[in-house]
């Protein structure tokens, strides 16, 4: 039947017709006329919304302090009239085996200028601590104890002590 013909036809033009699921800028294109692809196959990469992303690789011993909605300032070294802001959405749930970071997903706030792909540095503050510092050498070990000597009404006492960051060269 004709009508039967027609109604296939139309459902068929009907599945050629491709459609964003939101508007955006297109950034990459893999479909070209007169493809077949499948339903599982990528078409298009889109910017939605100018919704741009960094995803920032953080040391595990960091990740105790970053947590979604935190202000993040962003540079560039390529570009240093590049600056936005953004904040953390995701503290990715693994960590790397190999190099003992994990990702974490910044929504970027889109200026001119940014781009996908683009390397960028994040800036967020993990807070601050008041600490006293000693000359490294100062810090004397005896089977795997640190302690210092303090002047105590003309005699030195030894006093144990617990060390943080060190850098030999103080």
């Amino acid at each position: 039947d004709a009508r039967a013909q027609i109604e296939q036809l139309k459902v068929q033009l009907s599945q050629t017709r491709i459609v964003a699921p939101d508007s955006g800028m297109v950034l990459d294109r893999m479909a070209h006329l007169g493809d077949v692809s499948s339903s599982a196959s990528k078409l298009f990469t889109i910017v939605r919304n100018n919704r741009f992303e960094l995803q920032a690789k953080v040391p595990e011993t960091d990740l105790k302090f970053i947590r979604p909605g935190m202000n993040v300032e962003i540079i560039s070294d390529a570009n240093s009239d590049l600056k936005t802001t953004g904040k953390v959405r995701l503290v990715g749930p693994g960590v790397d085996l190999v190099s003992r970071q994990a990702t974490v997903k910044i929504d970027i706030n889109y200026v001119n200028g940014i781009q996908v792909g683009q390397f960028v540095k994040g800036k967020m503050s993990l807070g601050s601590a008041t600490k006293l510092m000693i000359p490294a050498k100062s810090v004397l070990n005896t089977n795997g104890n640190d302690f210092v000597f303090v002047l105590d009404k003309n005699i030195a006492r030894s006093h144990p002590v617990k060390t943080g960051i060190r850098n030999n060269e103080l």
